[in-house]
């Protein structure tokens, strides 16, 4: 449980941080850059107190909003506030290769088409990009 209240202070001063850089004072009740900044990035005036005094904020779209307005990638806002792992958001943006391409059918499933004329429609628009990329030395076919 402390390591959690740690964690939950480090991101709590981290967010005070990045809201003051953002130019709005947030060091009392009064100052009045709560409020401000509650009303330009959309978060409620509650949950900017909760990032700011405990970090304890787990829901999505107040971290969306708060990465948002202090111009962070959101990955980097989950891994502060402990929702994510450094790795998990590495392994994420970076994932392995697969060990073969999908083939037409395979990703025709994927997506779920099952319809038999909406499948082979699929597989002839598959085909045409195909060409086209062959055709273009592998580089993406330019409009």
């Amino acid at each position: 449980m402390k390591n959690k209240i740690s964690a939950n202070a480090a991101f709590a001063a981290w967010a005070k941080e990045q809201i003051t850089r953002q130019g709005y004072d947030v060091s009392g009740l009064r100052s009045g850059g709560r409020t401000r900044f509650a009303e330009d990035s959309g978060i409620s005036a509650a949950s900017v107190g909760r990032l700011i005094n405990s970090g304890d904020v787990k829901d999505i779209k107040v971290l969306t909003l708060f990465a948002d307005a202090i111009h962070h990638p959101l990955g980097e806002v989950l891994v502060r506030a402990g929702i994510l792992e450094e790795s998990e958001l590495r392994a994420v943006q970076n994932p392995p290769p697969t060990p073969h391409p999908m083939t037409t059918d395979e990703a025709a499933d994927a997506l779920g088409i099952d319809d038999e004329l909406d499948r082979e429609l699929f597989r002839n628009t598959v085909d045409t990009l195909r060409r086209r990329r062959r055709r273009s030395g592998g580089q993406a076919a330019q409009n």
